[in-house]
C-alpha cells in the first residue's frame, strides 16, 4: 500500500496511476468530506490520451484516527503532495500524529514532492523519526472537481537514493539495524510500483542539482503563468513573453550554478524550459491557480529562494525579485475586487 498526502491534483493524479496498476492506495485528505466522497465514490481520473477511469481508493480525513490496517503493516511509504504553503503548525501535528503508530515494528519513509526549497529542512526537524526523500516530479495534473482529476502532461519523478535521515533520535538500535537493511529493497519495491504505474521514476544520487534545475524551471514558468493568466503552453508563444522568459531563466541560472546547479549551460536550462511547457501545453500552473483562486502562492518558496540564495552569494537577481512584487501585488489586488 502507498499513502498519499494531499487530494489537491498532483495526489488525485499519483492516487489514479497507482491504483489503476494495482497498488493499494490510502489518501489522507484535508476534510472529512472529501475523505468519504473518495471512499464512496472513487477518482474520476481522465489519462494523458483523454480516456476516463473510475478508480477506486480509500481515504480518511488527516484529523481521524489511523485505521488498523495501516498501523498493522511493518513498512510504510507515504507520498507527500501538499505545497510548500501547507505545511502549517497544524499540519504537522497530524503528521506527527499519523506517523508515529506502532514506531517499534514500523519502517515509516516519506516522499516529499513540494517545490521551492526549505522543506526538507523543516520535514526532517518537523518528523524525526521518517526517512525522508526528496522528489522532483515534472509530470501535469489539473484536477476540475472534488474528486476528478486530469492527467495534463506526461513527465517523469526523481527520488533521492539517500534520506534526509534515516531514523530519528527515539529511535531503537534494533529499529535502526532494520532499516538500514530493508533500505535498498523497500525503495526498490516503490520505484517498481511507481514505474508499473507508468509515472517514469529513477533513483538520484544527485539530488540537490535536480531540485535546482526543478527550482530554475518553476522560477521561469510559474510567476509568469500566474502575471499573464496563461496556460504553460501558450506563456513562449507571445514575443514579449518569451524574452521575459530567457531573461528569468538566464539570471536564475547564474545564481543557482553558484550553489550547485550542474554548470551545463544556459542553452540547456532554456531547452527544458520549452519542453516542459510543451509537455504540459493544456496545465494551468500552481501559482496560476491560487491566484485565481486568491490563495497564497509558493511565490516565496520559489523565486524568493533564489532572492534570497542571491544574496548569501552577494549577487542580485532583480528579476526574481520583481516576479514577487508583481505576483503579490497581483493577489492583492483580486482580494481587493
Amino acid at each position: 500500500m502507498i499513502e498519499i498526502v494531499g487530494a489537491g491534483s498532483i495526489g488525485l493524479m499519483l492516487a489514479a496511476r497507482l491504483a489503476i496498476s494495482g497498488t493499494s492506495v490510502h489518501l489522507w485528505t484535508r476534510t472529512a468530506e472529501t475523505a468519504e466522497q473518495l471512499t464512496s465514490k472513487g477518482i474520476q481520473f481522465v489519462d494523458i490520451d483523454g480516456v476516463s477511469h473510475l478508480v477506486g481508493v480509500t481515504a480518511s480525513s488527516i484529523e481521524e484516527d489511523v485505521p488498523q490496517y495501516i498501523t498493522s503493516r511493518t513498512n510504510r511509504w507515504l507520498l507527500l503532495c501538499m505545497k510548500q504553503t501547507d505545511l502549517t503548525t497544524a499540519l504537522f501535528y497530524h503528521l506527527q500524529r499519523i506517523t508515529q503508530h506502532d514506531r517499534q515494528v514500523t519502517a515509516l519513509s516519506m516522499i516529499a514532492l513540494q517545490n521551492g526549497f526549505g522543506h526538507l529542512s523543516l520535514l526532517a526537524t518537523e518528523l524525526p523519526d521518517v526517512a525522508i526523500y526528496a522528489a522532483v516530479l515534472t509530470h501535469g495534473a489539473r484536477r476540475t472537481a472534488q474528486t476528478t482529476v486530469l492527467h495534463t502532461g506526461a513527465g517523469e519523478i526523481w527520488i533521492s537514493s539517500t534520506a534526509e535521515q534515516a531514523v530519528g533520535t527515539t529511535t531503537s538500535i534494533e529499529m535502526i539495524e532494520q532499516t538500514t537493511k530493508n533500505t535498498i529493497d523497500l525503495q526498490k519495491k516503490v520505484v517498481h510500483m511507481m514505474n508499473k504505474a507508468g509515472l517514469m521514476v529513477k533513483l538520484s544520487n544527485e539530488m540537490y542539482n535536480r531540485l535546482y534545475e526543478k527550482l530554475l524551471i518553476n522560477a521561469v514558468i510559474n510567476p509568469l503563468t500566474a502575471i499573464y493568466d496563461v496556460s504553460n503552453g501558450e506563456l513562449p508563444k507571445h514575443r514579449t513573453r518569451l524574452s521575459l522568459m530567457r531573461q528569468l531563466c538566464e539570471e536564475s541560472y547564474a545564481v543557482l550554478q553558484l550553489v550547485g546547479l550542474q554548470p551545463l549551460g544556459v542553452n540547456y536550462y532554456w531547452e527544458r524550459i520549452l519542453q516542459i511547457c510543451e509537455q504540459t501545453a493544456t496545465n494551468v500552473s500552481s501559482m496560476l491557480a491560487d491566484v485565481r483562486a486568491e490563495k497564497e502562492t509558493e511565490i516565496m518558496a520559489i523565486n524568493g529562494a533564489i532572492v534570497i540564495i542571491a544574496r548569501e552569494q552577494e549577487v542580485q537577481a532583480p528579476l526574481n525579485t520583481a516576479m514577487i512584487e508583481l505576483v503579490q501585488v497581483l493577489c492583492l489586488g483580486r482580494r481587493k475586487e
